[in-house]
């Protein structure tokens, strides 16, 4: 199993950052000093277009694009909030477009929540080795040794690796261990790391990563452009069912937003009309179904959601504590069963401070294998936070997977209901070397799913949790369960109206 890696060459197009202020600077654009104070009158699908020009910190304009620009606008007052699409002209101007849906006050917020010289750094570094880790734990007849683990062969500090993709069935390696005595058959437990330090970057580099976790609103580009809105509801166009559409693609469209936050924490969609999510509809539903789940701890927490709404359930398998081992529950009155298991490592498991011993639950190739050719069956996946902090091609190479695992499910049993939940936005729990991990590759992860189901995505429900999470500014790793019961409520309107 062991594997010597070449060292690792330097991206030669890349240019260390060892000053700041010729960037775009993350508190200033073009807009600040505009004052705008009028009422305006809006439609069905009228929209605001607004442009903002991006400028460094000696107040210069920029030349080039790429910079991370998120919108959304609210309305504090009623509890309102979705999210603005932004187009990216290439040349340091972004283009914004809301679509009001309410009348009265629209207050709009533009933040550059990563320059692109900060996004340019991530990559480097990720394909330098510099990642957020596993730790693996060697042992044999009391001969310790602690090494690190991830999905690409480039470890620092270790020339030799162990190859353990065909037993992850994905991509994964950990450092061999230096003493002779230990073999890569002696691996048997892992433990989160909080990752590298910030030995690796430049003082710019290493200020530049200490500033960008930070809190939206204080992010927000300062400006006094004040709109009200008198929002006239067409009649003559209504929503149609969700159950009603057979071409899935119109949950993949980019276009933004695709609803709306009521009342602070209630989903209305703007693609098509979803029934109200109450444990009645859901189990009428899910009658005589089988419900799959694959993923990370946020799906787990949807499964969570799920189990409230189909009470009593009854457990077939033994709870053993850790969240990703899988387990399956079922209601015999209406024949609904659920399985939910975690996705293949690299798997964190921050809540737990020992060592975890290791779990190979097989690919979600030999898991969605299990799907029946017959009846109704719900299949939903989640990859995320725990691959972000892998090189792309990691996620790449796991994406293609998937597809080939969703390609087959369908020419089994193409009446399969098949979700995928994408990522959504999240920078709280990683302030510390906050270039490693949370929604630094989330724009990037979420073209490479466009791209790789661009082919299936009439087969396949979306759940945007990005475009779901930005209007409501969440930093947090797991966002709140009302995320996770609107997903749901969109998922099985798809199903049942």
């Amino acid at each position: 199993m062991g594997k010597r890696v070449p060292e690792s060459s330097s991206i030669k197009r890349y240019q260390f950052i060892t000053e700041s202020k010729s960037f775009t600077s993350i508190y200033l654009a073009g807009g600040n000093n505009i004052n705008f104070r009028r009422k305006i009158r809006c439609k069905n699908n009228d929209r605001l277009i607004f442009r903002v020009d991006l400028v460094d910190s000696y107040g210069n304009r920029r030349k080039f694009g790429g910079d991370d620009v998120r919108a959304w606008i609210t309305n504090g007052a009623k509890k309102l909030s979705m999210a603005g699409a932004v187009k990216d002209m290439g040349n340091g101007t972004y283009i914004v477009t809301v679509t009001p849906v309410w009348s009265g006050a629209i207050k709009l917020n533009i933040v550059v929540i990563y320059p692109r010289e900060y996004l340019r750094a991530a990559l480097y570094h990720m394909k330098e080795g510099r990642h957020r880790f596993i730790f693996g734990l060697f042992n044999n007849s009391g001969v310790e040794e602690v090494t690190i683990c991830h999905t690409t062969p480039n470890i620092p500090g270790r020339p030799c690796v162990c190859n353990y993709t065909a037993w992850n069935r994905r991509p994964y390696y950990c450092g061999r261990p230096l003493d002779e005595r230990l073999t890569c058959q002696d691996w048997v437990a892992i433990k989160s790391a909080k990752g590298p330090t910030g030995k690796d970057y430049t003082p710019a580099e290493a200020i530049m990563a200490s500033k960008m976790a930070r809190n939206p609103d204080a992010a927000t580009i300062k400006h006094n452009i004040v709109i009200n809105a008198e929002y006239k509801d067409s009649k003559n166009n209504p929503l149609p069912p969700c159950v009603s559409i057979k071409n899935l693609t119109v949950t993949w469209n980019h276009q933004s937003p695709r609803g709306i936050w009521t009342r602070g924490k209630q989903w209305d969609s703007l693609l098509c009309k979803e029934p109200p999510l109450n444990s009645s509809w859901v189990k009428s539903c899910l009658k005589s179904s089988h419900f799959w789940l694959i993923g990370d701890s946020n799906l787990h927490m949807f499964h969570i959601v799920l189990k409230k709404e189909l009470v009593p359930l009854k457990s077939l398998t033994p709870d053993k504590g850790y969240w990703s081992l899988e387990r399956s529950y079922y209601n015999a009155g209406l024949n609904i069963t659920t399985t939910f298991r975690g996705h293949e490592y690299p798997l964190f498991h921050y809540l737990t401070k020992g060592w975890v011993n290791l779990m190979n639950q097989g690919g979600i190739e030999d898991f969605l294998k299990r799907v029946p050719v017959t009846g109704s069956q719900i299949v939903v996946i989640h990859y995320n936070l725990h691959f972000a902090i892998s090189h792309l091609s990691a996620i790449f190479q796991r994406f293609l997977v998937i597809r080939q695992a969703i390609h087959d499910v369908l020419e089994r049993n193409p009446s399969t209901l098949i979700a995928i939940r994408g990522p959504h936005v999240s920078s709280e729990e990683w302030e510390r070397n906050h270039l490693f991990g949370g929604d630094v590759q989330g724009k990037f992860i979420l073209r490479l799913l466009h791209e790789i189901f661009k082919d299936l995505k009439d087969k396949i429900v979306f759940l945007d949790g990005w475009d779901m999470t930005i209007s409501l500014k969440n930093r947090r790793m797991h966002p709140p369960n009302f995320v996770s019961e609107a997903m749901l409520r969109t998922l099985l309107a798809f199903k049942s109206g």
